[in-house]
């Protein structure tokens, strides 16, 4: 026999709310609180006592949309009964990863005491009677390369932690085998079960039970290492509730830590284990400067924040690319992180020493729209385009309604889409707001986090003086802007550019500006929805390719040299005999600066008004001997980059 009055009571209550909440078997009898699309609110802690009966051990019942919030910085939560939620992939098979976020720990580590637990394969469940049913068996694992859909059989194979902040190489992710080892507020890959032949159709459910997690999580982020690669840590939604991003990037205790946030996507079509065969990457969110706290879905004021779709690349164990590419991700909006969702935080700080972003009770949402699909998509008639593209896994994708956005609300933006030989297409976001400036703004540009073999960006100088590429681009507006538009080719190839989105667009025209050969093409959304052709050889296409808004005959920042010519004609020379660094420059070009950064990125030489002298030398006697980075920059602002090798 089981005990329904909690049951009752919520079927007559929109939400409950608790200032404790004890739910212990009635002898032998079960006693649970099953919660249907509603929210149950605790304001301190929870006490959750296991029911006798094994199938239906849990306490609490999160179904249809159910969720629990609690206050506080600390959790005490006690006892060795569990909180049930389920969650579901669509689609997914034996070799569709998804990144997860852990909401309920073990009760019985660290000896049952009070207090938040780590999550473990263990946690995980096979719901027996439907997504609105209480039975459930543990899940079953193996150790071979494909799990099973019934009885669910979960290959630790795949189970991986990234809790250090580290680079998309194998050697940053930790194995989680059987143990439990993941920690509260941090995430974990998990990918399906089913067999290798039956392709992606199938959806999988997964219930999680386990003492629910309540309080603070303390997450390490760093920005880029030395090589300019993303140093990510795997996080994750870790409470049964939906959690609103903006709180946590716009909290006074987060203030300046974060970068941007990664969402990973696959083609989940790719029957593949292994990273030289499974097309992936990772679409990039943030908030922008116009982002409000408390909008909720349908509200005029809302505000899903700004986001780029993920490219799928090749890569291989090194982090790198390491072949072809194919397709691009489904446009998402991710702002609200429903339950179980992972996403990688990528910090600001540099260097070595990480800070810590905090995640909070005071983060959480009750979002009945948002609180049972992971990587829910959005619904745009312009992003079904891009899932169109060729060697897509979803030809003909379509994508259900996240929110109602009020468009005379939204930030004014520009969307475009760069293909590569029809094959793999880039998803770049220009942001137009009196906010941002021409440097990098947080929480409104975003940084390309994986720059592959064939790439556009938006080319961003740092407080360093280095082009750093951009996905996301935040910029004031004025008739006479001119925008960069950088792109890298390791082959020659065709490159269409096509604008995808227009929202509250500043301007009436829109051009693409070619400085090398001088021409105008228009890029205006509706009168040129077939795109732009390009057709490019190999190498990087710096300082010639520009969004304007207007076509005039001459352009007073029009480049006043061809930079091929300038690169060939000015040279850098370390004279290690004479202990100075030359430069040559016979054509008589005008150098506004001369910049000389150790590999450190500390400048440790400065000049300005260089103007049209032939040749230069500086002293460099006082240098450490090492690689030097020279950077140069034109009186239009062309900056160009040499290296020289000072041994003295």
């Amino acid at each position: 026999m089981k005990s329904n009055l909690l049951l009752i009571s919520l079927l007559f209550s929109p939400f409950v709310i608790y200032s404790q909440l004890s739910v212990k078997p009635a002898g032998t009898s079960d006693t649970y609180i099953y919660v249907k699309d509603e929210l149950l609110f605790v304001k301190e802690d929870i006490h959750l006592e296991s029911n006798p009966t094994a199938t239906t051990n849990a306490s609490i019942y999160l179904r249809d949309g159910g969720q629990l919030l609690q206050e506080g910085a600390v959790s005490n939560n006690s006892g060795d009964g569990f909180l049930s939620v389920i969650q579901t992939t669509n689609p997914t098979n034996a070799y569709a990863y998804y990144y997860w976020g852990a909401m309920v720990g073990n009760p019985a580590l660290g000896g049952g005491t009070p207090g938040n637990k780590n999550f473990g394969v263990g946690n995980i469940y096979q719901p027996l009677n439907g997504p609105l049913g209480i039975v459930a068996q543990p899940a079953a694992t193996t150790t071979a390369r494909e799990g099973i859909i019934n009885p669910l059989t979960i290959s630790t194979r795949w189970l991986y932690h990234h809790m250090t902040p580290g680079t998309e190489a194998a050697g940053a992710y930790t194995r989680m085998n059987t143990n439990y080892s993941l920690q509260p507020g941090f995430g974990f890959t998990m990918k399906g079960v089913g067999i290798p032949s039956s392709g992606m159709g199938h959806e999988q459910m997964y219930e999680f039970r386990g003492r629910p997690h309540s309080g603070d999580f303390q997450i390490p982020v760093l920005s880029e290492d030395v090589n300019g690669e993303a140093m990510m840590t795997l996080a994750g939604n870790p409470y049964p509730s939906a959690l609103d991003l903006n709180r946590v990037w716009f909290d006074p205790d987060n203030s300046g830590k974060i970068k941007q946030i990664l969402f990973y996507d696959e083609d989940r079509s790719a029957m593949n284990h292994t990273y030289s065969g499974k097309p992936y990457g990772y679409g990039i969110w943030v908030p922008g400067i116009d982002a409000d706290l408390d909008g909720l879905p349908g509200d005029a004021t809302y505000n899903p924040g700004l986001y780029t779709s993920a490219p799928f690349f090749i890569y291989n164990e090194g982090g790198s690319t390491g072949g072809g590419s194919v397709g691009t991700g489904a446009f998402r909006t991710p702002r609200l992180a429903a339950i179980g969702q992972g996403f990688m935080l990528v910090g600001t700080a540099e260097g070595t020493t990480p800070d810590y972003v905090t995640i909070k009770n005071s983060h959480r949402r009750f979002i009945r729209d948002n609180s049972l699909v992971m990587h829910k998509s959005a619904n745009s008639t312009v992003h079904e385009e891009l899932a169109r593209a060729p060697k897509d896994p979803k030809p003909n994708a379509t994508f259900k309604t996240f929110t109602t956005v009020a468009e005379a609300m939204r930030t004014p933006q520009t969307r475009f889409y760069v293909t590569f030989d029809n094959n793999v297409t880039r998803d770049l976001l220009l942001v137009f707001s009196n906010d941002a400036s021409d440097s990098f703004d947080v929480g409104i540009d975003a940084v390309n986090p994986f720059v592959k073999a064939k790439d556009a960006a938006f080319p961003i100088l740092d407080n360093q003086g280095r082009k750093i590429p951009h996905v996301i681009n935040g910029t004031d507006f004025g008739p006479g802007k001119r925008i960069p538009l950088s792109f890298t080719l390791n082959q020659p190839g065709r490159v269409m550019i096509k604008v995808a989105e227009e929202v509250n667009a500043p301007y009436t025209e829109m051009y693409l500006y070619d400085a090398l050969n001088e021409t105008y093409k228009q890029l205006h959304y509706k009168q040129s929805r077939r795109g732009v052709p390009l057709n490019l050889t190999s190498g990087k296409h710096d300082d010639r390719f520009y969004i304007v808004f207007e076509k005039v005959d001459v352009l007073p920042w029009r480049p006043s040299v061809n930079a091929h010519e300038f690169r060939s004609n000015v040279h850098v020379f370390q004279n290690n005999n004479q202990r100075q660094l030359e430069i040559r420059n016979p054509n008589g070009y005008e150098i506004k600066t001369l910049t000389v950064y150790d590999m450190t990125g500390k400048q440790v030489l400065h000049k300005n008004n260089l103007g049209k002298q032939t040749t230069h030398s500086f002293y460099s006697g006082n240098l450490s001997d090492g690689v030097y980075i020279v950077k140069i920059q034109t009186v239009d602002d062309q900056l160009f980059d040499y290296k020289a090798l000072v041994h003295n």
